[in-house]
This record gives C-alpha cells, sequence and structure tokens, in this order.
C-alpha cells in the first residue's frame, strides 16, 4: 500500500522472527487508509486471497451506532476459541478503537490480558487520547506518519480521480492529505465539472 511501505516492512520482519506483538495499535490522521492497512498485511500473513478470509475476524461500528458496544468485543472470544479455518494464526482487527464506549474498551482489556497463542489483535485509532491507557499500555503503538503529497497524489490516481495540479493541490488543503477525505470531496468536485 502506498506510503505503508516501511510499516509494513518492520511488521512483517517482526513476524517472520517470531516477535510480532500479540496487539498492535495503529494511530494516525484518520482517513490514511490504517484499516485497509491491517487488512492487507493480515491477509499476506495468513496466505491465500479468500475474501473475506476465515481467519480474519473484522470489528466495526455500525453505521447507525455512534460507538462499538459490548457484544462484539464479546465475539472476539467465540473466534478465538475456534480452530483457524486455512492458516495457523488468526487475526482480528477493531476499526477503530476510538469509538469503543466503557463496557466494550473493559471487555477488550481483559482480552489483551489473556493473549491466545497464534491470535492477533490490530486495534486502528484515529484519535489515540480516546484509547483507554490500559489498553495502550498493553499494545505496540505504531505511528502511521502523515502520507506525502506524492503519496497523495498516486493514491487519488488509483482511485481514478485525475484532477489538474492546482484541483490536486487544493483537495491536498482542504483535506489535509486524508486520501478517504479527499476520495468523497473529489467525487463532489467532479458533479461541477
Amino acid at each position: 500500500m502506498i506510503g505503508f511501505e516501511s510499516t509494513k516492512s518492520a511488521l512483517l520482519n517482526s513476524y517472520y522472527s517470531h516477535k510480532l506483538h500479540h496487539a498492535i495499535l495503529l494511530h494516525g490522521k484518520k482517513g490514511m487508509g490504517k484499516a485497509s492497512f491491517a487488512k492487507e498485511l493480515a491477509q499476506e500473513i495468513l496466505g491465500g486471497k479468500i475474501s473475506p478470509h476465515p481467519d480474519l475476524f473484522l470489528i466495526e461500528k455500525d453505521p447507525e451506532k455512534k460507538e462499538i458496544g459490548i457484544d462484539k468485543i464479546r465475539s472476539i472470544s467465540n473466534f478465538s476459541n475456534q480452530t483457524s479455518a486455512i492458516s495457523k494464526n488468526k487475526f482480528i482487527i477493531i476499526d477503530s478503537a476510538c469509538e469503543l464506549n466503557k463496557a466494550s474498551s473493559n471487555a477488550l482489556l481483559k482480552i489483551l490480558e489473556e493473549p491466545r497463542a497464534n491470535n492477533f489483535l490490530i486495534l486502528i485509532s484515529h484519535n489515540l487520547n480516546r484509547v483507554l491507557p490500559t489498553i495502550r499500555s498493553r499494545c505496540h503503538l505504531v505511528k502511521i506518519s502523515d502520507l506525502s503529497r506524492q503519496n497523495f497524489n498516486e493514491i487519488l490516481k488509483q482511485n481514478n480521480l485525475n484532477f489538474a495540479a492546482r484541483d490536486l493541490e487544493f483537495l491536498a488543503e482542504i483535506c489535509d492529505n486524508s486520501p478517504a477525505d479527499a476520495i468523497n470531496s473529489g467525487l463532489e468536485l467532479t458533479r461541477f465539472y
């Protein structure tokens, strides 16, 4: 993934040297592709291009809700207790940990305190201050750096948004180099052309 090359290399090196932490907290600006990166990393480690991968469990906030509730976090235990379907590992991705409520945060904390072998959690955060300090302390924190303007432009081109240089500059400024925001804004801008 564009802009995640060094992070991916470091995490894969940790995995292949059997030093990958059981819980990773990816944090950085919203809309940069952290969740997509987490899925791609998990998919590469798990092997195979099956989608959805049976050894990958994704937890997201329901669109109609403000927070991720405790039931979703409790479902991690059920997934963890099952035998792996294809690979020897299992991945759980929580997008995003800053949307957990108090009860779901406490339930996650219990899971983090008792890690299961060959189970890896990847938590996504857009606002590290909204993640409980006790959760942060049990994770390996990985800061996702802001994308360069070149990376930003490449991502938009990959998404078939080809704008004039001044329009790209404008989008980058108003979206603070966030590709997800720019893609949404870009789609809006195309209506005026």
